[in-house]
């Protein structure tokens, strides 16, 4: 637990959860006492407790004795669970066993994913560039957190907002649908006069995916399914060699199937995703079929 709280140090919910999880082990303490001790006795040993905490009152706490000395919600918390304490059963204590199995193996489970992420120096674009305007434009974000990153071809300017978000590697999602058509355009997968499809009757979250497609629609109302479809043809291998000529940070396919663009393993950082489509556009990279 201590390597899980130094791995996500940033997160404020492990500092709550680590201070409920102090205050159970002070109960669980004086549930172990509590076995011990002749149920007459129980009453005296709330006593004992409330007695030792009005002491500290007049001086400072021993350091051993600290852990002892919580809050009044807490010391109530104890109170009332010295005073109704009843033993635990068999069945209750494996009970809790299973269940206490049962998280250390959900934190095991997650700790290799965790320290992919922490040592993962790749997360940030170290982004150089001589002309770039800083703008806040929070107001068009309508609450919402994001980055805007915009270049002007014609002064070679960048304006940016959110400077940190806009070099953090995030998933491309449906921008990733330009690089779909351009790799199904390329091998031939798709054709511009020839790119009607047709739905296969699933029902989607928008009506405007719900109906047959060509390459057009599909992308005016951004269907997922329609370029889903192309990278089922187009395979991973295809999509890997091509990734790497564009240089497409991650380039890892690997998830959810075709959906790896749509929050999944698909990474890029949207100031290289801003040059890697200016290039495209200037027709400054080379692409070929391997």
């Amino acid at each position: 637990m201590v390597i899980f709280q130094i791995l996500y140090w940033f997160n404020p919910v492990v500092y709550f959860a680590f201070k409920q999880m102090r205050n159970d082990r002070e109960i669980a303490c004086d549930a172990a006492v509590l076995d011990i001790l002749p149920t007459e006795q129980h009453i005296n040993y709330g006593k004992t407790l409330l007695s030792f905490i009005k002491s500290l009152s007049h001086s400072p706490a021993p350091l051993l004795a600290t852990s002892m000395c919580g809050d009044e919600p807490q010391i109530a918390k104890r109170i009332k669970h010295i005073s109704s304490y009843v033993s635990e059963s068999g069945f209750a204590k494996i009970k809790n066993l299973c269940i206490f199995l049962l998280m250390i193996l959900l934190i095991f489970c997650k700790l290799p994913f965790i320290s992919v992420m922490a040592g993962n120096g790749d997360d940030r674009f170290h982004f150089q560039a001589d002309n770039v305007l800083y703008q806040d434009l929070s107001h068009f974000f309508g609450g919402l957190e994001g980055s805007f990153v915009l270049y002007d071809m014609e002064h070679s300017i960048y304006t940016i907002h959110n400077r940190d978000m806009s070099v953090l590697r995030v998933p491309p999602n449906s921008t990733y649908k330009l690089i779909s058509t351009l790799i199904g355009l390329e091998t031939g997968i798709l054709e511009y006069y020839a790119s009607y499809r047709e739905w296969d009757g699933t029902i989607h979250p928008f009506d405007s995916w719900n109906q047959n497609h060509d390459l057009t629609s599909a992308m005016q109302s951004s269907a997922n399914w329609y370029f889903q479809d192309i990278d089922i043809q187009i395979g991973a291998e295809m999509h890997y060699n091509y990734l790497t000529q564009l240089s497409y940070r991650n380039r890892n396919t690997s998830g959810r199937n075709t959906d790896f663009w749509n929050e999944s393993s698909l990474l890029i950082f949207p100031v290289e995703q801003v040059r890697l489509l200016t290039n495209l556009y200037q027709d400054n990279t080379t692409l070929e079929e391997r």
